[in-house]
């Protein structure tokens, strides 16, 4: 997993391996199908390379705006990696 801090708090974190996983238990290898299915159609969609960028707003426990980023590969449909960040 990668960390991200600024001025020692931290910003972002991203993992791209299985043992990695949201609280619903999406992680790097799930399928396009299994987000869809367990976070819904709310999503703004991009495309970086061979990825499809499906991210998800909400907010934390202290009421922050966050995005939650599941990068999925063009081709298989699968997770690349997962990623969550605070947004100004």
């Amino acid at each position: 997993m990668d960390v991200d801090y600024d001025y020692g708090a931290v910003i972002c974190m991203a993992g791209d391996d299985a043992s990695v996983s949201t609280p619903k238990g999406i992680h790097a290898g799930s399928s396009l199908q299994e987000v869809l299915n367990t976070y819904g159609s709310d999503y703004m969609l991009s495309s970086y390379d061979d990825l499809d960028l499906y991210e998800y707003k909400f907010r934390d426990d202290n009421q922050r705006q966050c995005l939650l980023r599941f990068a999925v590969r063009q081709g298989t449909g699968n997770v690349k990696y997962i990623s969550v960040r605070y947004v100004n």
